[in-house]
């Protein structure tokens, strides 16, 4: 037992102490809980651009411009299929410039923006498909 208890205390500094951790924070009850300031944020771009899509449904597109808009989404996709995510990105803008009351321009860009870690775009062109297709699953999809 003394020699047990001499061991100890020779060999008590070698001994790394772990350290206490620290106690967690206290709960906050229901009423503290504080929302992120983005998600204020969020719901007025949110209703900007729902207010933007509006506008654009009422907006007549000549055929020619819709023919144009669809040559440029075929070029996005094209660059789509190769992972050129940003060649695709700028011929869907084309294609939306040409005609703007097309969901799936908006729906396609926003799977690019995805690609590229560019979710806030990805979410603003997802918001602007599922305004102008409101039943439209896809577009859903993009804004989840």
């Amino acid at each position: 037992k003394d020699q047990a208890l001499a061991y100890m205390k020779e060999h008590a500094s070698k001994i790394k102490k772990q350290p206490t951790p620290p106690p967690p924070p206290p709960k906050k009850e229901k009423e503290d809980v504080e929302k992120p300031s983005t998600a204020n944020n969020t719901n007025k771009e949110e209703e900007f651009i729902k207010e933007q899509a509006q506008q654009l449904i009422s907006q007549s597109v000549s055929p020619s411009s819709k023919a144009t808009a669809t040559n440029h989404k075929s070029n996005g996709n094209s660059h789509f299929s190769k992972k050129e995510y940003q060649n695709a990105i700028d011929e869907y803008g084309i294609a939306i410039s040409h005609n703007p009351t097309d969901a799936t321009f908006y729906s396609n860009r926003s799977a690019c923006y995805m690609e590229l870690n560019q979710h806030e775009k990805a979410l603003h062109d997802a918001i602007y498909a599922r305004c102008l297709k409101p039943n439209w699953p896809k577009a859903c999809y993009r804004m989840a």
